[in-house]
């Protein structure tokens, strides 16, 4: 060894690790990346990928054919609606965190259910629309009840009140504006045997609509052991009814009840006019309904009518929700100046406001959750139409019925609605027999 070198130094060899801490480590690695990943997986699943921009809501409309004088104005009524939601900023749906103005979509089925069961279909499945909303009445409606339930998309029916559309249960149809055809007929039979009249003639149009109210009428007069003189139908695009008043005739009824739309009304009051003939008791749909289209078609012929008084005829002063009748009115005028307010106005706007309320309720587009929440409002809410009740399985509306009018003078040289049945809505005093 020469001088001054160091003596060789020993390595010492590193300590080994135990193996519980090396257990510990990797253990603690797994527990933070679970938790991580838990965490950012709960943020995605909270957070939408991607918010619309709108909802939409698909619709059709009757610019031409049987229907268009009632399918247009319950369709501006729909469009008033939400233009007024949209200049308030749209509806807040809470899982979105967003509030969203409502796009309607719509298309034109000119008054034919085989160009409407097309257009129903594209906007599902073309158009992809968050819910649908049917055209006038029950013969329109009646392609778009299938099709949603096809495919689970939420149908509001605004008029369509067959009560076929509501036999089985289905979370995918609720009734906005007017009364099932049960609902519908409430007060008929009662408000004849309050006459004593038990010899009654009963027509009706075969279609969706009118063919169920006859038979609810019916078998509530038959409850009572009144069995109908005369009880026939027809075709719902006959306009031509002599025959059928001189075969009525016959029967000698102290009442005739009348079930069809304004396009058989309007000819089946003229025809009884210029035929010199007057029945003790008339009762027809629509005079109640479509009091302005009515008078101008039929003018003084309808006087002594009864008919189903509906708004604006009949008011309703404990409105929650949405404009009572003067505010709507207003803003009808001012929306529509050259479009008379009536029935059609309210049940197309009533129908936006339980779009909305069911929407906002929810907080979701999900159809089921937004039929859950008009199913947790219902009965609970009065809107100008009355006050909204459905049937929670089926989503028909219960509640809406019409109280019994009758068209009279109105000591001015024209002509009005008064309530006559039930006494507890009645505004005046039935006149019977019609002089």
């Amino acid at each position: 060894m020469t001088q001054g070198s160091q003596p060789p130094q020993e390595s010492t060899p590193p300590k080994k690790r135990s193996r519980g801490a090396l257990i510990a480590v990797v253990v603690i690695v797994v527990i933070v990346v679970i938790v991580a990943g838990f965490y950012v997986a709960s943020y995605y699943a909270k957070k939408p990928s991607q918010v619309p921009s709108d909802i939409t809501i698909g619709t059709l409309y009757a610019s031409t054919g049987a229907y268009a004088s009632t399918s247009i104005p319950e369709y501006d009524g729909l469009l008033l609606w939400a233009n007024q939601v949209n200049s308030q900023g749209g509806i807040y749906v809470s899982s979105l965190g967003a509030k969203l103005k409502v796009k309607i979509i719509s298309y034109d089925d000119s008054s034919d259910t085989s160009t409407a069961t097309n257009l129903y279909t594209q906007l599902i499945t073309v158009n992809h629309v968050d819910f649908l909303v049917a055209d006038f009445g029950s013969v329109l409606t009646a392609p778009a009840v299938s099709i949603a339930e096809e495919h689970h998309v939420l149908l509001f029916d605004v008029t369509g009140s067959s009560a076929s559309f509501f036999n089985v249960s289905s979370p995918y149809i609720v009734l906005t504006s007017i009364p099932g055809s049960p609902a519908y007929a409430k007060y008929g039979a009662a408000q004849l045997l309050s006459l004593n009249i038990t010899k009654v003639a009963v027509a009706y149009a075969e279609n969706d609509f009118t063919t169920p109210l006859s038979q609810i009428f019916v078998s509530q007069l038959e409850s009572h052991n009144v069995t109908p003189v005369y009880y026939q139908g027809f075709s719902t695009s006959q306009t031509d009814f002599s025959s059928m008043i001189t075969t009525i005739q016959s029967y000698n009824p102290q009442a005739v009840v009348f079930y069809g739309y304004p396009t058989n009304d309007i000819p089946f009051i003229n025809e009884l006019h210029s035929m010199g003939v007057t029945f003790p008791y008339l009762f027809t749909i629509f005079p109640g309904q479509l009091f302005d289209l009515m008078q101008s078609a039929v003018g003084t012929n309808m006087t002594y009518t009864f008919t189903y008084a509906f708004p604006p005829e009949t008011v309703y002063n404990d409105v929650n929700y949405g404009m009572n009748l003067s505010s709507l009115e207003s803003t009808w005028n001012s929306t529509y100046p050259s479009v008379p307010f009536g029935y059609l106005s309210i049940a197309g706007y009533t129908a936006g406001l339980i779009i909305q309320d069911g929407i906002s309720t929810a907080g979701s587009l999900n159809a089921t959750a937004v039929r859950n929440a008009i199913n947790s409002f219902s009965g609970k809410i009065t809107t100008v139409d009355g006050l909204f009740q459905v049937d929670p399985t089926t989503g028909m509306q219960t509640g809406e019925s019409p109280p019994i009018g009758q068209v009279v003078p109105n000591g001015s040289g024209g002509l009005k609605v008064i309530i006559v049945y039930p006494a507890s809505m009645a505004t005046g005093t039935p006149i019977y027999p019609a002089p």
